[in-house]
């Protein structure tokens, strides 16, 4: 794999961000580690993993023609005013779906770089891991968004127990008897690889 970001090229700068006819289908797990200590020795993940990478590879590479068919027939779709049908957004939709869903690319943006020395610094990829960073904080560490969740949650519980379309109002008041008898056995359990608890036993499932 060239680049997990923009996908793979045909060949160096191979890559054409206006009309994609360089890309390929990307092939993982196959090039040589720089570094020895990056080794794994857990053989069954490294198997696994190289075995669902080619078995995708084997689809993608399956479904390419007709994929390709259909590209083909949005192309000749002949639109009012002699329309050119790559900027119409039907197309463009459909292009992002073929760089993501085929060939793995994370960004269709063009690239972006920026000389810092003897480096070169992808923008996009900074970006893209500033916007991971930040949402994986807000996430993990904000106590809005639990309340937001939990909040909306309650809300959607009571409104179906009104509906009557999945629960009834006798099984809602069920659950929620229920969920206060277990709720300090559920916190001491916190933390604990084997958990006996109705409400992980359920949550489980």
């Amino acid at each position: 794999m060239d680049d997990p970001i923009h996908g793979q090229g045909q060949d160096l700068g191979g890559i054409d961000e206006n009309d994609n006819k360089y890309r390929m289908i990307p092939k993982y797990y196959l090039s040589k580690l720089e570094n020895a200590d990056d080794v794994s020795h857990d053989f069954a993940y490294s198997y696994s993993m190289l075995s669902l990478q080619a078995t995708s590879y084997k689809y993608k590479r399956a479904a390419l023609d007709d994929v390709m068919g259909y590209r083909n027939k949005m192309l000749e779709i002949q639109y009012d005013g002699g329309k050119n049908p790559e900027v119409t957004h039907a197309y463009r939709m459909f292009q992002d779906w073929v760089n993501a869903s085929i060939y793995d690319v994370r960004i269709n943006n063009k690239r972006a770089e920026w000389n810092i020395g003897n480096y070169k610094v992808d923008l996009n990829k900074l970006a893209l891991m500033f916007t991971k960073f930040v949402s994986k904080s807000n996430l993990g560490f904000s106590p809005f968004v639990a309340a937001t969740g939990a909040l909306t949650g309650q809300a959607n519980f009571l409104l179906e127990g009104m509906v009557g379309q999945y629960i009834s109002k006798d099984s809602m008041k069920y659950a929620y008897g229920e969920a206060q008898k277990q709720l300090s056995t559920y916190v001491s359990e916190i933390g604990d690889i084997n958990r006996t608890n109705k409400l992980y036993v359920v949550g489980g499932l």
